[in-house]
Parts: structure tokens; C-alpha cells; sequence
């Protein structure tokens, strides 16, 4: 197979060439350099590029070559204006980066480096100098940042390759030309050495540009790389420097703006000179980088002098440079290619070659470190032919990149004008409204002190809307903004939401006949004015042959039901809206192909082993009546269906659910032919971009368990279901209507989820008049998660167990039968002499004589002692519109809806509730009690509903939810006092009261 040229030896390029081989794709790498780099360059490494790369490197090992980033000072000519102080991992406090005594014996440049290198052994592994649970690289360890300089970083990366890969850099070559073969199977590549003496012809399956602002690849290309030059001069330089101790000791620093620089602290200060900042090189105490934006100030060449007017004038750090060890000066390019895939998918860029910005906020190199990560898996699976669609996978690389580079250019841009500004009215203005108070702390209404823990007796940390993006960006808050996103009910970091891929706008939820009679009339509906803009993917409940269920007892995922439409006009609905479809993971119909070739032949049809055999689980015939409680249930009676083959024999099946729906066993050989064929058609003629995996728990069948949700059976059936969907791009929504635990749990591993606690906290919320059950779930729940309020269910009394209280829940239960809605049950056994002994269990009788009768009738299939009991019902799921729970009070639900779309995660809206639908009474008592949330619109009923201000007001509420940047970034809420409030923050801001009669949306400007 031809090899990955990889055109680059930079972090992103060695990050790139790294992931491809750990994936074991065949790679080169070449760079026209003849040796690494030994400059500083690029100084930090953020806590996300640490986790990016912990595949390859462990994150400890970063402790042995740098340091954390413990605070970030902002100053004013000297004056501290705000400091951000950022929890240290264990270990480590804020001590002066240099002392006397570390001054004496500091290391120079080159000792430091060969230090960092010594410290990394086979694979990366950190040394034993290194603390042991930072050699595990264990998140809780984890800092927001470490200051690691480029060469140490490229020096872990280029050991890794050699040491583990046997990839050697091919150094001081350059890439002369190429060109896409007319088949597009290789990029043929002219390499020379640097002098352009020796040619050599390579053929490469793909050809990755990682080669920096200059990128030959991209001037090869031809490609424009759009954007701006800023008109400022900026200055550089990395010093070796003394702390004068005498002084040290004769002056106690007030702040740490004063003294010597301290241990992991970024000190950034615009003066009547430009800006200027100040960042510890890591573990190579006594080297400082400052960087300088010069202008006419220091018109000349710099030099070291010029730099230590610059302290001695505008700072209170008692330092003395001593030696100039780097100096430089650059102009800042905002840039960006307008796409990363070039000759048909052949050519890609990366990193600084794809897009360059200001270094504001240290994300250059971070960003293309990410870049490459995300690229190299595809990548890997592509070249080796894994994907069935590698230019669709490819293009994800594209879609989710491009996005993040512009993002950052904006931001980065941003963050260097506020901090650049030069008039003194200006930036006087800008500290001003920074802060709330000048001097000392303060406090609110209730007595609770609001001023930051690191005022240190001068300003408190501004609160407002530009220093809490600033917040953001450092993934760290004020003590009154909570990250909600900080750490999940284990105790582990949690970032804000990863979508990959997935729509970040509101989902609309439906039927594909419930709105007119089939997708054509969906798709009619869909296409009306008001609803342009609404809704940025679309989930389709099934659309397959089925035999009951409303579609979730599928016959077959090879076809469209006929009387819904086919794949085309699925097709056209995915060219508008990003399309989730159904696979019912646990089960399928008694009219599938499948369980008739099984009935027609028994056990010699090819498919018996596709379906789940009683006698299998039980070797004894059946259950005890101690095992049959432990099954997890979702019918008053055992899980066996009784089935008469062909030849009149009986043969008893597992069967979780309705008889139109058996079990399958995708464990077994045809079982998994099964699954993974199924999955395979929703990806690719159903072009699905989100599968909702229905009742995958169900799968695990083991004796002596609940059958539900078994380790380590399920992860290991969910990861096989994720390697036939990732090629093409497609993620995984697992449903769960169960322990909310379990659905944190499933996130954890990568998973999406719903939020199906939500809809009861809000209508207890909402009732009760208190929003502490509401909130509290709010700081735990997962991130990756489509958030509810309605479901073609019902609301999950199983989800906020734990969460809303005891006694709330029995009144929600009242409140909603009393307006005419209905509960869903789930069943469990009871021992007989478990069911005496519980009063709760005594109905009057009538419960127990129908449950001892389904007994009765699979009386063959169970063990003796299990006829002596009998199921039990309690609530599953309520079931009514969310408008009619709500009292069809359009202002109540409005301000429902709002807080589900500042809920953390992407918001879902069934199409009832967007038409804001009332019970349907009468379609309930002609079929099941789910039916009351299932009304049919006809095309004209629907398009009245779109005329109803409410309606009108929430298709609104809809499109400010897609279109607000805010919402792109990370969430808080602010509980420091009643009224709660919910805080989007990136850059722009957005903000929602709970629970106010009154309840304004507030945005800043975009």
C-alpha cells in the first residue's frame, strides 16, 4: 500500500505522521529543516491538545519536560487589573519561577532540552523522577495548561516515531511538486534535497500539508489564502534573566504583578508602549519569552537592551536579562484556506498551512495539533480501504475543522485587540467596566461575599460579559459561574460538548405520516415559510415495513414502508436536514424474512441462531422464581413467547417486549450478519448522519441478572456497532429510559444520549415553584445529550429517580391524570413470599389474579416456585402533550421551551409540541395509551397550527437557539442567588432566568 506523505516536521506534522502509524497506516514524513528546531517557539499546551495526544503520550509525561499553567495576570502599566487564578493538579503551588538559589543553577537551553529528553523512555513514557499519578497521566491531574516549549514537544514526538514505529524524519528535503493521478488513487510527489541536487520520485496514497504560514504544499496548490495583515510590529525574544535576591528580600510583592515572575503565571500588560506579556519557558527556569508589540517604539533592530527598558519601565518584575537567547520580530496574518481537501480529496492541509493567527491565547498550536488528530484517524481508515465512503468520511474532516480554524481566528483576534489597546481613556474605560468596585470585596443582597478569592486587596476579577468569555477561553470561571461542564457524578473532567459532526441546531422529531400521510407531505410542510430556519436536523421515527408498535416491530431496513415513500425522497429530506433514523437493536418483526425462514425450518435454517432460545438462558428448562425477579421486564409476565415451527414442534423464545417484536441475539453469527447489514443500509441508503440505537439494553440475556445493560457485553456490542458506522461518519444516540446514571455512563464512553430526566424536573420545577432539583441536575447531566421536554413516549418517571424528590413525584402523577393524561407501567416478579410480606404489593387482588395467569400460561417454561408469585406494576412513563401538562398555558410553555434550549446539549422538539398539540382523548381510547401524544396533523390542520402565536413565538425561539453564536460554546449557571440563570458564553453571550414569570432572554450583540 503506498504510504501517507506527510510534508512537515512540526508538532502538527509529527502529531499527524504519529496517530497514522499508531493506527498502523504506512506514513513518511519529510521537512526541508536538516535538524529540529532548539527555539522555544510554541509555549503551551492546553488541557484538550494534552488529552488529544494521550493516545500516544501519557499526559504526566508533560510534567517532566514543562510546567502547569497555575494563573494568568492582566496589568495595566504595571497596575494589576485582574488575575485568573487556575486550580493546580496535585503537588504544585505558585513559587517564583526563579529564585537565588535556582538562579545559581539553572540550566542552559541545551542542558534543559537533553533533560526533557532523557526524561522520556520507550513509547514517550515519562521517567521515575516523575510523580506516579502523573506518570499514569490521570485526568484529575490534568492542569488547564502546561508551558512546554516546541522543541521539547517535537523532541517527544520524533522519539515516539523512532522508538515505537521505527519512522524516521527524512530532513533537509522539500517537497519540488506533484500531481493527483487522473484516477484519483495516488498523489505522484517530486522530492529534492533542500540544494535541489537529488530528485526522487514518491508515490502516495494521500498527501497531508503540515509546513507551517510558507506551506509549499499550499503555494503548490495554487490555493489563496485569504484574509489580513495587521499593521503592527511586533517584537520577541526569549532571555535567560536574574532575580536580584537582595531586592527580593528588602521588598515584599503586594501582587504578583511585583517581584519575580512567578512559577506557571502568564503575565500580559498593555503600556503607553504596546502590549507586552511575559511566559515562563516551562521547566527551563531562569528563561522567560516576552513578546512585544513595538510599533515605532523600538524602530531599530531589537535588541536585549531594548527589552529591559521595556521591564524596567513598565513593570514591577525585579528581573535582569542576561543573555538573548532568541530574538525576532513578525507581523500577525489572520488566514485561512477556503477548504483543507484539495485534488478530489487526494490533498490536505493542516495546521498553519491551513489557517494562521494572532498567537493571543496560545491556540495556534494547539489547533493544529487537533487538526491532525482528527484528520489521522480518517485518514488511516480510508488509505487502508476500512471506509466504505472515504470521501464522505474525509469531507467530516472539512465540515468539523474549518468551522474550529475561523472560530479561533475570530477569537484569538478579539482577545489581541482588547488587550492591545493603546489610547489610556480607552483602555481606563475598559478596566473600569471590568471590574465592579476598585477596592476591597463586596456583597450581595443575601450577604454573600461576590469578590474573587485572588483580588489580592485591588480590583475583584471582572464579571462582565468580554472578561467571562475571557473565562471560557482559560477554562476557568469566577467562583458565582459554576462550570456545569467541569466535572461529571465521577469526578472526571467534562469539556463542553464534542458533537463531531452532529447538528448543533434544534432537532424536530416525527413520524414520517403524522404530519399529511407519507414523507412527501412531510417534506410539503417542512418547506413552508415559517418553518425555514427552525430546524437543522430532522428525526424520523421508523419509516420501515412493520407489523405493530407504530413502526418500532420492523420487518426489514433494506426498504422504505411503501406507503410512507422510498429512499429519494429520504434523500431529499437529508440534502435539507441532517437525518436520524432508527435501528431497533434488540429486536424484530415476526414477519421479517428472517423468523419465517426459522419457522418454516426450525433449527436447520440458517437463521436459528439469529433468535434467542429459552432453553439457552435457562439449562434447566426455566427460571427460579429467585432469578425470575431479578429479569428486567417491560410486560406483566415472563420474556418467552411460545412459537409452533413447521414440523409442530413448540419451541419457547425470548421475547422482551410484544409478540410482534422477537428478540435476536446479535451476538451470534447471523445475528450480527443482521445488525451490521441493517446498519449498513441506514448509512447508506438512508444516509443517516445519527442512528438511535432503541432498546440496545435489552440485548444482554444472562442467568442469574437483570438481562439488562451486562459488562461487559454491551460496551463490547456498542464499539462493534461504532466500527460499522465511523467510515461513514455517522454517530451513535443511545435511548435509555432508565437510572440517569447509566445514561452519564454511556456519554462518558462517547456516546449521545437524551436528557429524558428534564421534562418531569421542569414540570416540577414549574409547579413547585423551585428550581434546586432542576439545577442540580443541570451541573451533573451529560453533554453530549439531545435534550427533551416531549417524545413519542412518555416522560421517564425511572430518570429523575434520585433527582426530583419522593413526595413530588406522586403529585406530578395526580396533576397529570387529572387533566385527562395517562401512565405507562412497568412490571417486575415478586416472590411469593416477598409479595405477603409487602402491603404495597395488595391491590385488591385483581393485579395478582392477571399476573398468576400469564404465570400460568408459560407454566412449562418456569420452575414451580415461580407460580407462587406475581408481577407488580409502577409507573414507567406519563404520557400527555407537554402543552396540555402545562395547562396549555402558552406563556408556561414558552418558558419551558426556553430553558430546554439553554439547556446543556442539543434541543429536540416532537412535532406535537411544535404545533403545540393538546391530548388526544379519543385516538388514545381507540389504541394505546401512548396514542394521546401521537395525534395525526392533516396537511391543513398543521398549517393553521404554524398561524398560532405560540407556535409562531417558539419557531422563533427555535431559530435563535441555531443562529446565536453563544451557543457554540460552553454553559454555566449562575446560582449564587435566586433568581438561577443559565449562561451560554463564547464571545458573544447569552443568558436565561429561571423560572421568573417575567423571563427576558439577554444577548449581546453578535
Amino acid at each position: 500500500m503506498d504510504p501517507v506523505l506527510v510534508v512537515g516536521a512540526g508538532p502538527v506534522g509529527l502529531t499527524a505522521a504519529a496517530f497514522l502509524a499508531h493506527a498502523g497506516a504506512p506514513v513518511r514524513i519529510i521537512d526541508a529543516n536538516a535538524a529540529p528546531t532548539t527555539l522555544s517557539k510554541a509555549l503551551v499546551l492546553w488541557r484538550r491538545s494534552l488529552l488529544t495526544l494521550a493516545p500516544l503520550i501519557p499526559p504526566g509525561y508533560w510534567h517532566s519536560v514543562g510546567e502547569p499553567v497555575l494563573a494568568a495576570c492582566f496589568a495595566d502599566n504595571g497596575e494589576l487589573a485582574a488575575q485568573l487564578q487556575v486550580p493546580a493538579p496535585p503537588g504544585y503551588t505558585q513559587q517564583p519561577h526563579l529564585n537565588a538559589a535556582a538562579a545559581a543553577a539553572a540550566p542552559s537551553a541545551s542542558e534543559a532540552s537533553d533533560a526533557g529528553d532523557a526524561a522520556a523512555g520507550k513509547d514517550g513514557q515519562a521517567a521515575a523522577a516523575v510523580p506516579e499519578q502523573q506518570q499514569c497521566g490521570s485526568v484529575h491531574a490534568l492542569p488547564a495548561g502546561m508551558l512546554v516549549v516546541q522543541a521539547d514537544i517535537e523532541g517527544a514526538l520524533v522519539t515516539l516515531l523512532r522508538d515505537s514505529y521505527g519512522i524516521e524524519v527524512q530532513r533537509n528535503t522539500s517537497l519540488a511538486a506533484f500531481s493527483v493521478a487522473e484516477d484519483s488513487s495516488s498523489v505522484l510527489c517530486t522530492l529534492t534535497d533542500t540544494d535541489g541536487s537529488n530528485q526522487q520520485q514518491l508515490r502516495a496514497s494521500y498527501l497531508v500539508g503540515c509546513d507551517g504560514g510558507r506551506s509549499a504544499v499550499r503555494k503548490l496548490l495554487g490555493v489563496q489564502f485569504a484574509g489580513t495583515t495587521l499593521d503592527q510590529r511586533w517584537l520577541l525574544g526569549d532571555f535567560r534573566y536574574e532575580v536580584d535576591a537582595a531586592v527580593n528580600a528588602a521588598h515584599t510583592p503586594q501582587h504578583p504583578c511585583e517581584g519575580s515572575l512567578q512559577r506557571g503565571t502568564l503575565f500580559i500588560s498593555p503600556t503607553d508602549v504596546g502590549l507586552m506579556g511575559l511566559i515562563p519557558l516551562g521547566k527551563r527556569q531562569g528563561q522567560v519569552r516576552v513578546i512585544w508589540n513595538a510599533d515605532a517604539h523600538c524602530p531599530g533592530e531589537p535588541t536585549m537592551q531594548d527589552f529591559q527598558q521595556l521591564l524596567s519601565t513598565h513593570t514591577r518584575q525585579q528581573m535582569r536579562l542576561t543573555e538573548a537567547l532568541w530574538l525576532s520580530e513578525f507581523k500577525i496574518n489572520e488566514r485561512q484556506v477556503q477548504s483543507y481537501l484539495h485534488g478530489n480529496g487526494r490533498v490536505l492541509l493542516a495546521g498553519d498551512a491551513a489557517h494562521i493567527h494572532s498567537p493571543a491565547g496560545g491556540l495556534g498550536m494547539n489547533t493544529g495539533l487537533q487538526d491532525a488528530a482528527n484528520l489521522a484517524w480518517k485518514l488511516s481508515l480510508v488509505a487502508a480501504g476500512e471506509a466504505a465512503a472515504g470521501w464522505q468520511l474525509l469531507d467530516t474532516y472539512q465540515e468539523e475543522r474549518h468551522p474550529v480554524g475561523a472560530h479561533v481566528i475570530r477569537m484569538s483576534g478579539l482577545l489581541l485587540r482588547a488587550n492591545a489597546l493603546r489610547n489610556p481613556f480607552v483602555r481606563f474605560v475598559r478596566n473600569s467596566s471590568n471590574s465592579s468596585s476598585s477596592n476591597g470585596s463586596s456583597s450581595n443582597a443575601n450577604g454573600h461575599d461576590s469578590s474573587s478569592s485572588t483580588t489580592n486587596g485591588k480590583k475583584p476579577y471582572p464579571k462582565d460579559e468580554q472578561e467571562c468569555s475571557k473565562c471560557v477561553k482559560e477554562q476557568r470561571v469566577d467562583e458565582n459561574l459554576k462550570p456545569i461542564c467541569g466535572r461529571d457524578a465521577e469526578g472526571l473532567p467534562q469539556h463542553h460538548t464534542s458533537r463531531r459532526g452532529v447538528s448543533n441546531q434544534v432537532q424536530l422529531s416525527t413520524y414520517a405520516d403524522a404530519i399529511g400521510d407519507n414523507l412527501s407531505d412531510l417534506t410539503a410542510f417542512l418547506q413552508q415559510d415559517e418553518l425555514q430556519g427552525a430546524f437543522g436536523s430532522l428525526h424520523l421515527l421508523p419509516i420501515y415495513p412493520s407489523t405493530g408498535d407504530r413502526g418500532f416491530a420492523p420487518v426489514t431496513y433494506q426498504e422504505v414502508d411503501p406507503q410512507m415513500g422510498n429512499w429519494d425522497q429520504v434523500h431529499s429530506l437529508g440534502h435539507e436536514y441532517q437525518l436520524c433514523l432508527e435501528y431497533m437493536v434488540n429486536h424484530i418483526s415476526p414477519g421479517s424474512p428472517q423468523f419465517q425462514d426459522y419457522l418454516q425450518h426450525g433449527e436447520a435454517s440458517r437463521y436459528a441462531s439469529m433468535f434467542v432460545k429459552w432453553r439457552d438462558i435457562w439449562p434447566e428448562g426455566g427460571p427460579s422464581a429467585d432469578e425470575l425477579e431479578k429479569v428486567r421486564t417491560r410486560k406483566p409476565a415472563p420474556p418467552v413467547l411460545s412459537v409452533t415451527l413447521a414440523d409442530g414442534s413448540c419451541m419457547p423464545l425470548w421475547n422482551t417486549f410484544s409478540d410482534q417484536q422477537v428478540d435476536i441475539n446479535p451476538f451470534s453469527e447471523e445475528g450480527w450478519a443482521f445488525t451490521e447489514a441493517s446498519l449498513r443500509s441506514l448509512c447508506e441508503k438512508g444516509r443517516a448522519r445519527l442512528i438511535r440505537l432503541d432498546a440496545f439494553g435489552y440485548v444482554t440475556k444472562k442467568a442469574g441478572t437483570s438481562c439488562f445493560m451486562q459488562s461487559p457485553e454491551v460496551w463490547q456490542l456498542l464499539e462493534r456497532i461504532k466500527a460499522v458506522v465511523k467510515p461513514y461518519g455517522v454517530q451513535l444516540l443511545c435511548e435509555v429510559h432508565e437510572d440517569f446514571k447509566l445514561n452519564i455512563e454511556l456519554a462518558r464512553h462517547g456516546y449521545w444520549v437524551y436528557d429524558f430526566a428534564l421534562p418531569l424536573l421542569m414540570l416540577h420545577a414549574l409547579k413547585f415553584k423551585t428550581a434546586e432539583p432542576l439545577r442540580h441536575w443541570l451541573s451533573i447531566c451529560p453533554r453530549r445529550q439531545i435534550t427533551t421536554l416531549d417524545t413519542h413516549d412518555g416522560m421517564g418517571v425511572d430518570d429523575v429517580a434520585g433527582l426530583a424528590p419522593l413526595a413530588a413525584v406522586p403529585e406530578l402523577e395526580r396533576s397529570i391524570v387529572c387533566r385527562g393524561g395517562s401512565i405507562n407501567y412497568k412490571h417486575f416478579y415478586v416472590p411469593a413470599a416477598q409479595f405477603e410480606a409487602d402491603a404495597s404489593c395488595d391491590d385488591g387482588g385483581e393485579q395478582c389474579r392477571r399476573s398468576s395467569d400469564t404465570l400460568q400460561q408459560v407454566s412449562q417454561f418456569l420452575q414451580p416456585d415461580c407460580l407462587q408469585g406475581c408481577y407488580k406494576s409502577v409507573p414507567h412513563q406519563y404520557n400527555e402533550t407537554y402543552f396540555s401538562a402545562l395547562g396549555e398555558d402558552p406563556q408556561q410553555y414558552l418558558l419551558a421551551r426556553a430553558i430546554q434550549f439553554f439547556t446543556p446539549g442539543v434541543p429536540m422538539v416532537y412535532y406535537v409540541g411544535l404545533l403545540a398539540g393538546v391530548d388526544d382523548i379519543e385516538l388514545m381510547k381507540r389504541g394505546s395509551i401512548r396514542d394521546i401524544n401521537r395525534h395525526h396533523f392533516s396537511l391543513e390542520e398543521a398549517a393553521c397550527c404554524l398561524q398560532r402565536p405560540v407556535v409562531q413565538a417558539l419557531l422563533e425561539l427555535c431559530r435563535f437557539r441555531n443562529r446565536h453564536p453563544a451557543f457554540t460554546g460552553r454553559v454555566f449557571v449562575d446560582d449564587a442567588t435566586p433568581p438561577h440563570e443559565l449562561h451560554w458564553l463564547a464571545y458573544q453571550h447569552v443568558k436565561r432566568r429561571l423560572l421568573a414569570r417575567a423571563y427576558p432572554i439577554c444577548a449581546s450583540k453578535q
